[in-house]
């Protein structure tokens, strides 16, 4: 009886978190919109740009020339990761897979 309830328990909280995992918001796992003023460095998306390489903990502002569109965001993770700036700003790049890649910060990177 108790291994049925510690499972009925267990199977429970893995569903909510599953659901709460479909519902999270794209890009919600790359970080969140920033603050204007807390800019390290500016991005200008081109017909050329592939990817992007940034730091997490950074807060990059992403543009589209000329005077396009412009959006800030804080990369929060945790160790690396990888998404699309597509799921954080929509109509920089539309239907462009350009691929964004969040590093460790060199500050917490052992020299090798």
């Amino acid at each position: 009886m108790k291994k049925m309830l510690l499972l009925a328990v267990w199977t429970t909280l893995v569903s909510g978190c599953a659901a709460t995992a479909v519902t999270a918001p794209a890009g919600a796992d790359l970080g969140v919109r920033g603050d204007a003023l807390q800019v390290t460095r500016e991005v200008v998306i081109t017909p050329q740009t592939r990817w992007i390489n940034v730091e997490s903990g950074e807060t990059v502002r992403f543009s589209a020339p000329p005077g396009g569109e412009a959006v800030v965001w804080r990369f929060d993770t945790p160790s690396w990761a990888t998404g699309q700036l597509g799921d954080i700003a929509p109509n920089l790049a539309p239907g462009r897979g350009i691929t964004i890649y969040v590093a460790i910060p060199r500050l917490y990177m052992p020299d090798i």
